[in-house]
């Protein structure tokens, strides 16, 4: 369950890497909160 879960943050972290930059983030902008939201957004989906 854990490593799922650490599975799925990591992609989120790396889709927020990404497409933030898409999204008019600059990428040493996307900060930890966002982050954290967009994971809260992706748990939402799964």
């Amino acid at each position: 369950m854990r490593r799922a879960q650490a599975k799925w943050i990591g992609v989120v972290a790396a889709v927020v890497t990404v497409i933030g930059p898409a999204w008019g983030l600059p990428a040493q902008e996307v900060t930890k909160e966002s982050v954290l939201r967009s994971i809260e957004m992706a748990k939402r989906f799964l």
